[in-house]
């Protein structure tokens, strides 16, 4: 490079480092809400089991004592009987959180649904509460489904999810501008004396959670934008029935009794009916004794003729099967054990420490 170039260089680069700045902090100012919601409800999601025990001590029951889930959905079924698909799934390991899930018209838009949720109790299968998918509620029953809701802006309703992946990309790039700004500094810094210098600890701590907690971040917030394209990914959403031939859809309980057929001994995890006309009915198992024990099973069955379509295991399948699953542990954490949940915990405390030491940061260069 010659001189002359040297000379135009180095404004340039003069100049690019208070733009990375001002943009790193024009995208903290614009995203700082939503990324701490973000942050905080996902790390209340990591803890959602023991919060969930602590809250509703009473749904903790013995496993003998736990409800049939497919007498649960008999009971939804017959409650809720003209919705075009009805579901009811036990999420969690100990038994404690029972859903049940449906659509109805929007009433604003008819054309468009409105899905419904009831927390069921395990033991009696009664439904302790009923809300709107993604609606507010501080009932007790009711706070880790919000957690879920805020993490995943459903409380924003249609838009929530184009504002998920919208600003998750922003993010993203508040994270490259916060490494440009390091960057960038330590080139400044490179020719200067150390006593010439100037430093506070909020910018030193500031730097140094940026730096060290990037490509953490980064991994979630990527896994969380794929996420939202689960539909897309996972070819399960595609499944269909064989043609009707004038014959009625069969009922939630003979779509569940065709897979539990192939595993008679099997827990039931989620029974689901079909939520598009000539879709197929997912029922989901896990497995506790063979070759596949404690392995989840996924059968597919068809809505006309009862017959199980196909057969998926949670450690088979091809990529397109898999990447939901790899997505998902990667956003949670689960891919490293108890390790990982625990990085993810700390991680989704980091937006607000950024918020402080960055809001210390300006206020101290203002000062100077």
């Amino acid at each position: 490079m010659s001189r002359s170039d040297t000379a135009v260089a180095a404004p340039r680069r003069a100049a690019a480092q208070p733009r990375s700045r001002r943009l790193h902090r024009w995208l903290a100012y614009v995203f700082a809400a939503f990324f701490i919601v973000q942050g905080l409800s996902g790390s209340l999601l990591v803890l959602a089991d023991p919060l969930d025990d602590w809250l509703n001590p009473e749904l903790t029951v013995a496993p003998a004592a736990r409800k049939p889930l497919v007498e649960m959905a008999d009971a939804l079924q017959r409650r809720h009987p003209d919705v075009q698909g009805l579901g009811l799934t036990r999420i969690d390991q100990a038994g404690r959180l029972v859903t049940g899930f449906w659509p109805t018209p929007d009433p604003l838009i008819p054309s468009e649904n409105r899905y419904w949720l009831a927390r069921m109790h395990p033991a009696s299968g009664a439904e302790l509460s009923v809300m709107p998918y993604g609606g507010w509620s501080f009932q007790r029953h009711d706070l880790i489904g919000l957690f879920y809701a805020l993490h995943t802006s459903l409380t924003l309703g249609a838009i929530g999810k184009l504002l998920q992946m919208v600003s998750a990309g922003f993010l993203l790039l508040l994270l490259a501008s916060g490494l440009a700004n390091i960057v960038n500094r330590r080139r400044a810094l490179r020719h200067k004396a150390p006593s010439a210098v100037v430093d506070h600890p909020p910018a030193r701590l500031h730097r140094r959670l940026g730096a060290l907690s990037a490509l953490v971040l980064a991994i979630l917030l990527a896994s969380g934008i794929a996420l939202q394209f689960e539909t897309l990914l996972d070819p399960a959403y595609g499944y269909r029935s064989a043609p009707a031939q004038g014959r009625r859809q069969i009922s939630l309980r003979q779509a569940w009794s065709a897979a539990h057929a192939r595993y008679p001994a099997a827990d039931t995890r989620l029974i689901m009916s079909p939520f598009v006309p000539g879709g197929v009915f997912r029922i989901g198992l896990v497995v506790p004794d063979g070759q596949g024990a404690g392995k989840e099973v996924e059968l597919f069955v068809d809505a006309y003729s009862g017959a199980v379509q196909r057969e998926r295991r949670s450690d088979e399948g091809g990529l397109a099967a898999r990447l939901p699953r790899v997505f998902e542990s990667l956003h949670g954490g689960k891919v490293l054990g108890v390790a990982g949940q625990a990085l993810a915990f700390v991680a989704g405390l980091l937006p607000l420490a950024f918020l402080f030491t960055g809001l210390a940061l300006g206020r101290r260069r203002r000062r100077n």
